[in-house]
């Protein structure tokens, strides 16, 4: 930082205080946080990991202004309910750089079963996900985590659309042709 010393001197006042000193006024570096745009996230996703970083390389510190829809320890948010999360990257300075501006990154964390994302699980859901694992569109849903859109995702949001939760309620490991699995 640029520092200027200066020498003033100081009279009057009620207690003969005239006087002579030096004064010093450091000029912080300015500095700025770069805090990239962050996507939407259905609910029950692993924690995310996000990252901020500052012009003066010191240390982003991000905290959760919205603490009922996520929560952050150090760089992990997780997701704590359905709605609007806002991350807060934010940078203190130090003896060489002034405070940043803080930067705010918001998301959506969405109900994984409503898939056209209207509010609630709805028909057109179940049959968006039933064309997705028929291989009649393309497939961008998968909700269990096996990897593919197969009968256990028609099933978990058939079981929302019915009031029943956003999980997968199957014990049945495979459907095997011609037998019953329940």
């Amino acid at each position: 930082p640029a520092t200027v010393t200066n020498q003033v001197s100081v009279s009057g006042g009620t207690s003969g205080g005239n006087g002579t000193g030096d004064v010093t006024i450091i000029d912080l570096q300015a500095q700025t946080i770069t805090f990239g745009m962050l996507s939407n996230k259905p609910f029950g996703s692993a924690a995310l990991n996000v990252s901020a970083t500052s012009s003066s390389t010191l240390t982003v510190s991000l905290v959760s202004t919205t603490p009922t829809i996520c929560s952050v320890t150090g760089v992990m948010v997780n997701l704590l309910a359905v709605g609007k999360c806002t991350i807060e990257a934010s940078q203190t300075g130090d003896s060489d750089y002034s405070a940043a501006t803080p930067v705010d990154q918001s998301f959506q964390v969405i109900d994984a079963c409503d898939i056209n994302q209207v509010g609630t699980t709805t028909v057109g859901d179940v049959q968006q996900i039933i064309n997705e694992a028929l291989g009649l569109s393309r497939g961008a849903n998968e909700l269990n985590g096996d990897g593919v859109i197969n009968v256990a995702d028609v099933e978990i949001v058939t079981n929302d659309a019915l009031g029943l939760g956003c999980a997968f309620k199957s014990t049945t490991a495979a459907l095997v042709p011609g037998t019953s699995n329940r």
